[in-house]
């Protein structure tokens, strides 16, 4: 935390909570936001930028979003978790890394959230998550429902065929962006005994079986680590895992970033094991950014859409009705040598829909263009983007929340 916030931190504390609440929530926008100087490089760096349309609609939803990250310098013990649900844009975490990063260096760092083994799952990884194994496993993903392997609160599973199993993982980055941890959560159904050892220990400690939910496992170390051995020993059935959640007891934001290659609305729809996991992150806030897939289909249907983003919300609420909802729209994609045409349909249901159910909404499809240089920030397949487009949309976003403080 800067010094002056810290300072400031003490007088407020003998403050009334009340006031405590608004003085910071006030205060927000000096202290992290600059935006006309933000929005000069972006645009010259960026000409194909619809700058003026980077913005929240329905802003006022977030406000109770911000007031509980406004408490996270004050309040001891408090985290407030982000949610990122998504598809393939999502999922290489390029996105969540900017959003991260900012959150965690304004607010806090409680630990680096919910990764998965993607290399076990032949799948692209997080650059920060290196996961290995000596062994085979199979794997799903929730955008393939008509294979038998199950899939959990990462949209993917992976299951090993032997009784035993074991797979490493390493979490990258250094300074500022180090995401050290001490407290695991796996999320598993199997009757696995679960160990966990710490590359360079000769202690291996043995993961607690959670007494109210059948499919957690905890352990809590004495010292925060980066690198483990995870080994899954006296199973009578088939070891299994959906996800680990990383975090470190300290106060401040976690950031899960939930993106699964070829997702669409329905696909998580359908996904009970992830609904029934879901709950355990005690989201604050749910970022949506869905459509894309959707958008590849020759007929878009726009009731069945409309309907799928209802229930979606309708079930976010159902398990965590103290949260916010920020929906997003899908970024430009081609057909052939043209723009899809069914996007267009897919940003005025998402930004209506949002409008009809007074939620937060981020049209980034109307802030990009394609006016000269935006094929640079694009792969080639026309679909996907680069990692710098993809950091770009994750500043872009971040400064939008900024921005409607």
């Amino acid at each position: 935390m800067p010094r002056g916030i810290w300072y400031g931190s003490r007088i407020l504390m003998k403050m009334h909570r009340t006031t405590i609440l608004l003085f910071l929530f006030a205060l927000q926008v000096p202290l992290i936001s600059n935006s006309q100087s933000t929005n000069a490089g972006l645009i010259q760096r960026y000409p194909f930028l619809n700058i003026s349309q980077n913005r929240i609609q329905q802003p006022s939803h977030l406000d109770s979003f911000f007031q509980q990250l406004a408490l996270t310098g004050i309040t001891e013990g408090s985290v407030v978790s982000i949610v990122h649900i998504g598809d393939s844009h999502i999922q290489p975490d390029l996105m969540g890394q900017v959003l991260r990063q900012s959150f965690q260096q304004r607010y806090g760092n409680a630990g680096r959230g919910l990764v998965f083994p993607y290399q076990l799952a032949a799948s692209n990884s997080p650059d920060d998550v290196r996961t290995s194994s000596p062994q085979r496993w199979q794997f799903n993903r929730l955008a393939h429902p008509e294979i038998n392997t199950p899939y959990g609160i990462s949209g993917y599973g992976i299951v090993n065929n032997n009784s035993t199993a074991e797979f490493r993982l390493q979490l990258r980055g250094s300074g500022s962006t180090a995401n050290h941890f001490s407290r695991m959560l796996l999320f598993t159904d199997s009757s696995s005994t679960w160990t966990a050892k710490p590359t360079g220990s000769d202690s291996t400690f043995v993961l607690n079986r959670s007494a109210e939910y059948n499919f957690l496992h905890e352990l809590i170390l004495p010292d925060t680590v980066n690198d483990i051995t995870f080994s899954a020993i006296d199973s009578f059935q088939k070891p299994s895992l959906y996800g680990i959640e990383l975090s470190n007891n300290r106060p401040g934001v976690t950031f899960h970033s939930i993106g699964v290659n070829g997702a669409r609305v329905d696909h998580f729809n359908r996904a009970e094991k992830f609904w029934e996991q879901l709950p355990i992150l005690k989201a604050k806030l749910y970022i949506v950014s869905l459509g894309t897939n959707e958008a590849q289909a020759r007929v878009f249907n726009e009731a069945n859409f409309l309907k799928e983003l209802q229930k979606m919300l309708t079930r976010l609420r159902d398990i965590s009705p103290d949260a916010s909802f920020l929906f997003t729209t899908p970024p430009i994609s081609f057909r052939g040598k043209m723009i899809n045409p069914n996007l267009e349909r897919i940003r005025k249901t998402i930004v209506s829909f949002c409008k009809v159910n007074n939620i937060a909404c981020w049209d980034l499809r109307s802030v990009l263009s394609t006016r000269s240089g935006f094929l640079r920030i694009m792969h080639r397949d026309r679909i996907h983007y680069t990692a710098e487009g993809y950091r770009l949309m994750g500043r872009l976003l971040r400064e939008s929340m900024i921005d409607g403080r």
